[in-house]
């Protein structure tokens, strides 16, 4: 449970091996090539039971110039899962960043959405649409402004859309008759 090596430091430390392995390896090859010159001198010389003894080192060499290179290829491998772990791992990292986002923007558009309709509600049930509209239809007739395009463009009040055309004939035809009812003034 102590200090763990993360995934980088691992991966640094297999590739330093991996370089280690090889360079064993070369050495091996520089060996194998003093034992074969060793060998041919002990030819050159007579000496068989040298020259024996020199064949034996250098395919000792050989061999173990062959495991350092399968031992280094296997750790360039583990290397290499070390990489995509790492890689793997970010992109994890990454996704759980972006989700995260996505989870925040919606609850968001939840709480914009809320406070919208709790707004909207609270407005239209401070103010009648049908008292608010009647008002301004009687205070535009008394001083004979034209207010029924605007009406209709602008829809019932706190309904948060525009109001149909039936609904706006109706308060035209009402308009019509409150001006009828309401005596001219002297001009």
């Amino acid at each position: 449970m102590g200090n763990t090596p993360s995934l980088h430091d691992q991966l640094i430390d297999v590739k330093l091996n991996v370089k280690t392995l090889e360079r064993a390896e070369k050495k091996c090859q520089k060996n194998r090539t003093k034992q074969l010159a060793s060998v041919k001198k002990a030819i050159k010389e007579g000496n068989v039971e040298g020259a024996r003894i020199y064949a034996e080192n250098a395919i000792r060499e050989k061999q173990q110039g062959l495991n350092y290179l399968k031992l280094a290829s296997r750790l360039d491998a583990v290397a290499s899962r070390i990489e995509t772990a790492i890689t793997t791992q970010e992109i994890s990292k990454s996704m759980g960043t972006v989700v995260q986002f996505e989870a925040e923007f919606e609850n968001m558009e939840v709480v914009t959405g809320t406070m919208q309709s709790t707004m909207d509600s609270a407005t239209s049930s401070q103010m009648p649409g049908d008292q608010v509209d009647d008002l301004i239809l009687q205070v535009a007739d008394q001083h004979n402004l034209e207010v029924g395009a605007m009406l209709d463009d602008a829809g019932v009040v706190g309904a948060g859309t525009v109001g149909t055309r039936q609904a706006v004939e109706q308060k035209e035809d009402r308009a019509a008759m409150m001006s009828a009812a309401i005596p001219a003034a002297p001009g």
